[in-house]
């Protein structure tokens, strides 16, 4: 068969979220599964520190066929149009924590007086612990000339979470001495932001920072067996290109209504995370107001990928630590006597899409 994936995160809800799910919304979810070739597939994945962004992880194997654990910030730098680096290449995120202790991304808020006042007080600073400072209008880079040897759960998650973030058990390794030695550093550069006393336009003090997705900009041999990527994520959409598929057969997700008409037929991959942010965040009421969107990118590009060459579609649904995979069948062309023959399997939402 050949298939068109859509990695869909945050399709996979927490058992808590059962009480918020409305009965037309497993309608709708129970209505995406038409068309089962087979039973649902389970798969637990080893995230580390990727728990909560596990579509990376399986973006990165299935596109770039590595093992290793993905890198973000190269490849976003790579997208903001920064040259290719050999430094490991890490991303500075800011933030300012309210009295509730909730970080708020202040990216989003910077002007340019900011951003220079930034860059003035933290680059000694960065520069004993390692780092070196690459600024890219309002996005913080970091590079270092010896690798960190760690890896840090990335800053989306950090923002949304709903524990105390930014602790040691953020970091691969846990309480190990690399960890302790990493996190020891973020704390001592947060000390430096403190004590500059920066502020944001609206009087609020930027306080807190987050180094993450850090790693090294990498050309993917042999080629990905993809022949296009719909994405609206930078990095997904750099992995993409440098697995050797032309940037123009890649493209954003949004708004799409087909894939790149010049890709060759064969296997594609979308990654739509319309409801990611929701999920993130537990806002179920804002994750039922996006899904049906979501259903009709899938609809929409699946009706397009036949045109591709392709006979199946496999919808994976991500959520904390797990997935779950939806093998549908195209259905025959309406009207054909084989249409009119063929029956449809259907698996209820409910059995499927909690994650225990």
């Amino acid at each position: 068969m050949t298939q068109a994936y859509f990695l869909i995160p945050g399709l996979r809800l927490p058992t808590h979220a059962k009480d918020h799910i409305s009965s037309e919304t497993l309608e709708q979810l129970t209505d995406l599964s038409k068309g089962l070739c087979s039973d649902t597939i389970r798969q637990e994945l080893d995230t580390g520190v990727y728990t909560d962004s596990i579509h990376y992880v399986w973006a990165w194997k299935v596109i770039t066929r590595r093992q290793f654990a993905p890198a973000l910030a190269p490849f976003r730098w790579l997208m903001d149009h920064g040259p290719e680096l050999l430094s490991e290449v890490w991303q500075l995120h800011l933030a300012h924590r309210d009295v509730e202790g909730t970080l708020v991304d202040v990216e989003p808020l910077l002007d340019e007086a900011t951003i220079e006042a930034l860059c003035l007080c933290l680059t000694p600073a960065l520069r004993q612990e390692g780092f070196v400072l690459q600024r890219w209008d309002t996005r913080l880079y970091l590079t270092r000339k010896t690798d960190w040897g760690v890896r840090v759960r990335p800053w989306r998650n950090i923002v949304h979470s709903t524990a105390d973030a930014c602790r040691v058990e953020d970091l691969e390794g846990g309480h190990s001495e690399r960890a302790t030695q990493a996190l020891e550093a973020m704390r001592r550069l947060e000390q430096t932001l403190t004590d500059a006393d920066i502020r944001l336009p609206d009087g609020r003090t930027i306080d807190s920072l987050w180094i993450s997705e850090g790693g090294h900009l990498q050309r993917f041999y042999p080629p990905t067996l993809l022949r296009s990527v719909l994405t609206d994520d930078p990095a997904i959409l750099a992995w993409a290109q440098n697995a050797g598929i032309l940037d123009h057969r890649t493209g954003r997700v949004s708004g799409a209504e087909q894939w790149p008409s010049d890709a060759p037929n064969g296997e594609r991959l979308a990654v739509i995370d319309d409801l990611y942010e929701s999920w993130l965040t537990q806002d179920w009421s804002a994750w039922q107001q996006k899904l049906p969107e979501v259903i009709a990118t899938v609809k929409r590009l699946s009706d397009n990928a036949r045109l591709k060459g392709c006979d199946s579609a496999l919808i994976v649904a991500c959520g904390s630590r797990s997935t779950v995979s939806l093998p549908i069948k195209f259905a025959p062309r309406a009207f054909s006597l084989l249409a009119r023959l063929t029956t449809q399997k259907t698996v209820p939402a409910a059995n499927w899409l909690f994650e225990e």
